[in-house]
């Protein structure tokens, strides 16, 4: 006849013989004294840690004792949730740092453009367009103002000549024109000097900033 109590019977026999052990060994309760050494923290800690819920206590006795296993469980979910918090902190700043650095580069180049040091393209484009049209109408104007001499002249080398005398006069008069920073200025400052982007007009009022600043939630 086989006996019931079989090899596997008898081992998760021992198992549960020794998982009861265990449980025996471990205290249902502690103090805050006890928690707080074996957390490596102080009984003022254990106390905040209570207030926020973190661990779990019995009230029947006085003063409250914690219940081992379950406050060390319910710390094991706090941290998890604090580190949570706190990588989302982290993040939140620098998406801040991010955002003051971003609108401090577009007001140094808000404020280069007020000065004349640096120039948008459309800008460069309505300067140089003005330009050719001078160039074009100087050029355009030579044979008005040559007509008379040539005219008088006396053959094709003195035609030339005189040609030759009066454009040079032409590229001289428009060589003199020099970069004048102060064109762009003028162009920005009458188109009310401000960068457009997804920050918003820039501009120097610190309260309107916080405000933008808190509707973006970078201060939660």
């Amino acid at each position: 006849m086989v006996s019931p109590f079989t090899t596997t019977n008898h081992t998760q026999y021992n198992m549960k013989k020794q998982q009861q052990r265990n449980d025996d060994m471990i205290p249902r309760h502690c103090t805050a004294k006890d928690l707080a050494e074996l957390l490596g923290v102080s009984t003022r800690r254990i106390k905040q840690l209570r207030s926020d819920g973190a661990l779990v206590t019995d009230d029947s006795y006085s003063p409250p004792r914690y219940l081992l296993v379950e406050s060390l469980a319910q710390y094991a979910l706090y941290l998890k949730r604090d580190d949570a918090s706190q990588e989302a902190k982290r993040r939140n700043l620098r998406a801040t740092a991010d955002y003051k650095e971003r609108k401090a580069e577009l007001m140094l180049l808000e404020l280069r453009k007020r000065k004349g040091e640096l120039h948008e393209a459309r800008h460069i484009r309505a300067i140089w367009t003005q330009n050719l049209t001078e160039i074009r109408a100087a050029f355009r104007a030579i044979p008005g103002r040559t007509a008379q001499d040539l005219s008088l002249c006396s053959g094709a080398n003195e035609i030339a000549a005189t040609l030759r005398q009066a454009i040079d006069e032409t590229l001289h008069q428009l060589a003199n024109r020099e970069y004048d920073p102060e064109e762009f200025a003028k162009m920005v400052r009458e188109e009310g000097g401000y960068v457009k982007d997804k920050f918003g007009a820039m501009d120097d009022d610190d309260d309107e900033d916080d405000e933008d600043d808190e509707k973006m939630g970078l201060y939660d």
